[in-house]
C-alpha cells in the first residue's frame, strides 16, 4: 500500500489538485465532440470522443496543455472541424502544436494530417492564429519571424492541413 502510494504521488496519479477537465462541443451538424484532459505526471493526457456517428470514435493525444479548442469550417465544405492547440516543449523551449478531427460525413471524423513547413523545427514561441476564417501560424527563428497560411484540402480519403510558403511578419507578442 504504501509503495503504491509512492508510486502514485510520485508520478502524478493521484494528486488532490489534479482536475480532470471535460468539455463538450455541439458542431452545426448535430455531432458532438467531448474532450477529456486528465493531468499526468509529463502534463495532460487529452482524449476526445465523437458521438452521433455511424461509427463513434475515439482520440488521444499528449502534450504539455491543453491551450484552446476551437471550431472552423476551414475548407468551406459545410463540415465543421475541431482544432486543439496544444503547447509542447523541444529543446527546452515551448511551442505550439495543433491536432485536427474532422467530420467525414454521417460515417466517422477522422483525424486531420498536419504537415508542417521543415523549418518548423527551428521555430520557437510560435502562436496559431485564426484570422477571418483563415489559420496562421507564426514563429520566431532567430530574430526572424515567420508567416505560414494553413489550408485544408482533401486527399483521397484523408483531410490534409497544409502550410503555404514562409512570408516574413512582423512579431506581436
Amino acid at each position: 500500500m504504501v509503495l503504491m502510494l509512492f508510486f502514485s504521488l510520485f508520478f502524478g496519479i493521484l494528486n488532490a489538485n489534479d482536475k480532470i477537465e471535460i468539455t463538450s462541443h455541439i458542431m452545426k451538424s448535430g455531432k458532438v465532440f467531448t474532450i477529456i484532459a486528465k493531468p499526468h505526471f509529463a502534463g495532460v493526457k487529452i482524449e476526445l470522443k465523437t458521438r452521433g456517428f455511424v461509427l463513434d470514435r475515439n482520440f488521444f493525444f499528449k502534450a504539455d496543455k491543453l491551450q484552446y479548442v476551437f471550431l472552423q469550417d476551414l475548407n468551406n465544405d459545410g463540415y465543421e472541424e475541431i482544432y486543439l492547440l496544444l503547447i509542447r516543449h523541444k529543446h527546452h523551449k515551448p511551442f505550439t502544436d495543433i491536432k485536427g478531427i474532422s467530420e467525414y460525413g454521417k460515417l466517422l471524423a477522422k483525424e486531420i494530417q498536419v504537415l508542417q513547413p521543415k523549418e518548423f523545427d527551428l521555430f520557437y514561441k510560435n502562436k496559431f492564429i485564426l484570422d477571418n476564417g483563415t489559420l496562421f501560424n507564426i514563429g520566431k527563428i532567430g530574430k526572424d519571424t515567420y508567416k505560414y497560411k494553413y489550408r485544408l484540402i482533401r486527399d483521397k480519403a484523408n483531410f490534409v492541413l497544409m502550410p503555404s510558403k514562409a512570408i516574413r511578419a512582423n512579431w506581436q507578442k
